[in-house]
């Protein structure tokens, strides 16, 4: 009897000092030229100056992904880890205080060819990944198929969508997609290059509405980003001197947007309050 309670206590103890799985928002844009990377790289400076554990997992082969927004040039993958060939530390780059940023893009490019004990370990290092980190963000290949970490309770798709006819028609395609080949059932939906917010509002019920219908979704409201603003240099600016763009609009939307993030972690749910510039 002894014995067995102190097995209930030892097991007690390490789930006291394992750390949660970590909420992860994917950020995917739905328009080429998106300012997905942009928004990610300033969402992760401003959650991590807010006391945040950021890790942000970047899926993007361009050369205007996160890392290089953070000025790091990465040089290996999670692939490398899954080969043996370096650790985990050994991948992770150091971009500030309480931000990191894992480079992916390979291993996603290599995944179709992997074979079942390579696929197993690579849930194993996900498993890792999201429990060590407070929240994980996730600037998103959009790649079909895709190996994802966490579940479907704790993953949320942002999608970043432009507020025109063909902004929603892309944007419903990516949901319908990423829905039945994916199996994903959350989304929480940003509007760019937006000059009315409730012309924004407007078009997003039209997208909740057919989403509701056509595939029992239900999507939830985040808000907007401000029309023909230097966002993309303004997120840079956020990072190196955040004082000197504090007023600018698009870094305004990026704070309330942390704001909304960091309120759903303090608050053990989902992000309820959009953003407004």
């Amino acid at each position: 009897m002894q014995a067995e309670q102190g097995a209930d206590q030892a097991s007690g103890l390490r789930r006291l000092l394992v750390r949660p799985a970590a909420p992860i928002w994917a950020f995917s844009g739905t328009q080429p030229g998106s300012v997905t990377s942009a928004l990610v790289t300033g969402l992760a400076a401003d959650l991590s100056r807010q006391g945040c554990d950021v890790l942000v997992l970047d899926e993007n082969l361009s050369h205007d992904t996160v890392a290089h927004r953070l000025s790091m040039k990465p040089r290996l993958d999670l692939l490398h880890v899954l080969r043996g060939d370096k650790s985990l530390a050994d991948v992770m780059l150091e971009a500030a205080p309480g931000l990191r940023v894992l480079p992916m893009a390979r291993i996603l490019r290599d995944f179709p060819r992997l074979g079942r004990e390579e696929r197993s370990a690579l849930a194993g290092l996900f498993d890792r990944i999201i429990h060590s980190a407070e929240v994980i963000l996730v600037d998103a290949a959009n790649q079909a198929g895709a190996p994802r970490p966490g579940d479907g309770e704790s993953f949320t798709v942002v999608l970043v969508m432009d507020c025109t006819a063909a902004g929603l028609k892309a944007g419903y395609a990516l949901i319908k997609r990423l829905h039945q080949e994916d199996g994903l059932t959350r989304f929480g939906i940003v509007m760019d290059r937006v000059s009315d917010p409730s012309d924004a509002e407007w078009v997003f019920g039209n997208l909740a509405r057919v989403a509701r219908d056509h595939l029992a979704l239900s999507l939830e409201w985040l808000g907007t980003l401000p029309v023909d603003e230097p966002i993309r240099r303004a997120t840079q600016l956020r990072f190196d001197a955040p004082a000197a763009v504090a007023d600018v609009p698009a870094s305004v939307a990026i704070r309330r947007l942390g704001q909304v993030l960091m309120g759903s972690l303090q608050l053990g749910r989902r992000p309820a309050d959009p953003l407004s510039w």
